[in-house]
């Protein structure tokens, strides 16, 4: 008989149940790895998001501001524009007395002349125009002050909202980096985990530096560094992307910095330019004095009817333009002959806010800025106008066929006899005002600042032909109706406030610098059974052994800034691990503006339109290559710091001092004299505290990653 034989199933069963252990080990590390993986990705694309978002929400609130300002400077434009239009009326008397031809009597010896009648019939007019002087001309001395003082605080509030976005930008990636960390049973902080290290402060610190002082970077070793690369050998590859598709082949620095600077390669611009008539450098002035030009063009393009154009007329034109054909068989002939006669009253004013000066009427200077002010003219004549032409046209064929054309078309006579003229202006300096009818506009000009409508013949703007009389007459009559009266002229004007603009590359591209994260965690911390890291310290190139798949960025191999053996240590130093899980993530502030969705030349992107907002994108070649150690951050800056509390000190007091203090120094230039010295102290004050602060959140924000 055979023995009966026992115990083969313990042994299965545990060969088995050790397979099962494994297999479910197997998966708790793969799934820790991956919560962990999604955990870090989410904070990273949060801090990303949240930056670009504050960005955009401060780029609004300086559109917001800006358009405040606008419509200040319009404000006073309108008053100006009201005081000429008084003005006007109010010179009837004067003009008319003035001009010889009206002195002549009517009919001999009845010794009522022209001037007595064209008096009294204008004489509703005048009263009209010098009770509206008394009235307006008290407010004009006052509105302007409290106009510049208002638009001078919306300047520094602009820069205060500023700095304060790049403390918020600070505040809200610890706050988002802290509400990702991992939680206890009851659902308070466990530890942390997820931590911004010493690269993700460096990106943060480049975000505010392309944001505000980009002019302060150097470009040109980024390109040097790149186009020393050749990573298109998957065997020699610095950065892998998950898809393995990063490939960077030498001689493309220039293409991928264009990339990473927002379509930049030369001189950089910044994100966001602060503009103040005080700027320094030679760079400096010439982009202020394109901002404020630009600030002078929105102010004109934005001018209401009655600041632009102030222009009413009883004029009736009668004429007819007739063409007439001739055919003779051999011989064609088209006449056309014109003739227009208009006859009647035209008014006539217009005004405009440019530059003001005894010197010089182009606005191309730094020094232009403070003689920004608002200029008005306006007219009245009573003329007529002659508008004759003659064109011929033929073709005559015999043995071969000519044709040609000939014409007269002079340009329109107007005759215009004076009946009023005023002006108004509005100036920093009364030693800047101008004084003669010519210093405005070139005479017999049409449609130009003061005035006219291209698609109106009859309106043609305060300096045409037709009031050429009036023109002349009012620089005489009465001590002057342009500026040689002090009355003419208001000095309570501070000059155009400071503001915020953009930077000129982005008003095509209309999207900001790119907002890079980076935030890492030990592999340690992943929660798993081993604790064995993703990435071996001796990994020389990819292992399918090891390669999890996880990292948004894995850094396999070798730095291309140091010898074959340094990839750890850069990892060690910049990420903060040995072997750091770290991700990588970048948004972007992007304009457009929901009411031009379906046209197809939208507005420019500026910092007048408050249609800006935040989004991700996939982070650029450069930021990975900085990310990995092929190009070294500091080719970036010059000399500075280089750890992460050394880098919160100089965003929050350098850069933050940076912005306030121009407007701090700007907002004290345009008070008074006697008030500076009551102000000085309480400004000294606000920036001292603040820096202050910035030095004291720097080294409390510090204890989170040192």
């Amino acid at each position: 008989m055979r023995r009966k034989q026992s115990g083969q199933a313990i042994i299965l069963g545990v060969l088995f149940a050790g397979i099962v252990v494994m297999g479910m080990l197997l998966v708790y590390n793969q799934g820790s790895l991956i919560s962990k993986r999604m955990q870090l990705d989410n904070a990273s694309d949060a801090v990303a998001y949240s930056q670009a978002k504050l960005a955009a929400r401060n780029m609004n609130f300086a559109a917001y501001t800006n358009r405040s300002m606008i419509a200040n400077e319009i404000a006073m434009g309108q008053m100006v524009s009201l005081i000429s239009w008084a003005n006007r009326y109010g010179n009837v008397s004067s003009i008319v007395n003035a001009f010889p031809l009206y002195q002549t009597p009517i009919i001999p010896p009845v010794p009522v002349t022209y001037a007595n009648v064209l008096t009294a019939a204008f004489s509703a007019h005048q009263i009209g125009g010098v009770t509206v002087q008394k009235l307006a001309k008290p407010i004009a001395k006052a509105w302007p002050k409290a106009a510049s003082a208002i638009n001078t605080t919306l300047g520094l509030f602009q820069r205060l909202f500023a700095a304060s976005t790049i403390a918020a930008q600070l505040e809200t990636s610890q706050a988002i980096i802290q509400s990702h960390q991992p939680k206890d049973q009851v659902g308070a902080t466990a530890s942390n985990d997820i931590a911004m290290p010493d690269v993700g402060w460096m990106f943060f610190l480049l975000n505010s530096m392309l944001t505000h002082a980009a002019n302060g970077l150097n470009v040109q070793p980024i390109v040097s560094a790149v186009n020393l690369l050749d990573l298109n050998d998957d065997t020699d590859l610095a950065v892998s992307a998950v898809d393995g598709s990063f490939n960077v082949g030498a001689g493309q620095g220039t293409q991928l910095a264009s990339e990473f600077l927002g379509g930049q390669s030369g001189q950089l611009n910044s994100l966001i330019n602060g503009n103040a008539p005080s700027a320094r450098s030679q760079a400096d002035k010439d982009a202020t004095t394109a901002a404020y030009q630009r600030y002078a063009a929105i102010v004109n393009t934005n001018r209401p009817e009655f600041t632009r154009d102030r222009h009413w007329s009883v004029f009736p034109v009668v004429g007819r333009d007739l063409t007439f054909k001739l055919n003779f068989g051999i011989a064609k002939f088209e006449i056309n002959f014109k003739l227009f006669i208009g006859a009647g009253l035209k008014a006539d004013g217009g005004s405009a806010y440019r530059v003001i000066s005894n010197t010089k009427t182009s606005f191309d200077q730094h020094s232009d800025i403070e003689k920004l002010g608002w200029s008005a003219v306006d007219m009245m004549s009573l003329g007529f106008s002659l508008e004759v032409g003659l064109g011929i046209k033929w073709r005559i064929c015999l043995f071969k066929c000519f044709s040609g054309s000939f014409g007269v078309y002079p340009p329109k006579l107007e005759i215009g006899f004076p009946i009023a003229a005023g002006s108004h202006q509005l100036v920093n300096q009364g030693k800047d005002a101008f004084k003669t009818y010519p210093q405005y506009e070139i005479p017999l000009t049409e449609d130009g600042q003061y005035g006219g409508d291209p698609d109106d013949d009859v309106n043609n703007g305060a300096f045409s032909m037709f009031h050429t009389m009036s023109a002349t007459i009012g620089s005489y009559a009465g001590g002057g109706a342009f500026g040689t009266k002090s009355t003419d002229v208001t000095t309570t004007y501070a000059g155009p406030p400071a503001f915020l603009s953009l930077g000129d590359n982005f008003r095509s591209t209309r999207v900001s610098y790119e907002y890079v994260s980076a935030l890492a965690t030990a592999t340690d911390k992943a929660g798993t059974t081993d604790r064995s890291g993703i990435i071996p310290d001796d990994a020389s190139g990819p292992n399918e052994n090891t390669d999890s798949g996880l990292n948004k960025i894995a850094l396999y191999t070798q730095s291309r800034m140091g010898a074959k053996d340094t990839a750890a240590d850069y990892q060690k130093v910049i990420w903060g691990a040995d072997n750091a899980i770290s991700s990588l993530s970048a948004a972007e502030a992007y304009f457009s503006n929901p009411l031009q969705m379906s046209v197809s030349n939208p507005e420019p992107a500026s910092l007048f339109s408050p249609f800006w907002d935040a989004r991700l994108k996939e982070p650029s070649t450069i930021a990975k290559l900085i990310a990995s150690g092929d190009v070294a951050w500091r080719d970036l800056f010059s000399a500075l710091p280089r750890n992460a509390s050394g880098i919160l000190n100089h965003l929050l007091s350098y850069v933050g001092g940076r912005i306030l203090d121009s407007a701090m120094n700007d907002a004290l230039g345009r008070t008074p004299g006697f008030v500076q010295s009551a102000v000085q102290p309480g400004v000294d004050r606000i920036s001292s505290l603040y820096k202050s602060r910035a030095s004291a959140a720097a080294n409390t924000l510090a204890r989170y990653v040192e």
